[in-house]
């Protein structure tokens, strides 16, 4: 199970990942602390995969209000997930952060970043969601760390955080699957 929720989320983080060139800047240096940092990304987060999680269309009225740029399809459409589900994906800066968000209706929603503060990041989402690690699995370049989310209201929910090994990069992804939709994929 474990490894078939990280491979779909893996699938937004790979296909964003594509995306990066959307990124403006090589190296972020902007006198933002990595706690700050990570803190602007959680909000970015919880603000657009887990407060939307049952209506991830919500996501493009956010784009439309705060200047987002949609990802051309033909970066999109090459995954199957996001292909076959009628997946989106944006790029937005926000606290002097770029993103690239990519969710498919009904199933999970992603959040990618450059410079990921991976253990701010981490200790906030087990202290903010409640959540208790479930397992890491680890291919290539990346790491994917899972958590199940203990936090009322979104018990059964997934989360998923897939960073670069060292020295293979700092793009970092924060992966986002509802109870409802976790529930379709066990059946």
């Amino acid at each position: 199970m474990f490894r078939l929720v990280a491979n779909m989320l893996l699938s937004f983080v790979v296909m964003a990942g594509m995306s990066v060139g959307c990124f403006a800047s090589e190296q972020i240096d902007n006198g933002v602390d990595s706690g700050e940092r990570a803190s602007s990304i959680i909000e970015a987060f919880d603000g657009l995969c887990v407060q939307c999680s049952e209506h991830y269309e919500n996501i493009d009225h956010f784009m439309d209000s705060f200047g987002g740029k949609e990802v051309p399809q033909n970066l999109t459409n090459w995954d199957p997930v996001m292909r076959e589900n009628n997946g989106k994906a944006f790029h937005f800066k926000s606290d002097e952060v770029e993103y690239i968000v990519a969710y498919v209706k009904g199933g999970g929603c992603s959040v990618l970043v450059k410079d990921l503060p991976q253990k701010e990041v981490l200790e906030m989402i087990r202290q903010l969601y409640k959540a208790k690690q479930a397992g890491v699995l680890e291919s290539g370049i990346q790491k994917q760390i899972a958590y199940n989310v203990g936090l009322k209201g979104y018990e059964g929910a997934v989360i998923i955080v897939t960073v670069k090994k060292a020295g293979t990069g700092n793009e970092g992804g924060i992966g986002f699957v509802s109870s409802s939709a976790m529930a379709k994929i066990q059946q």
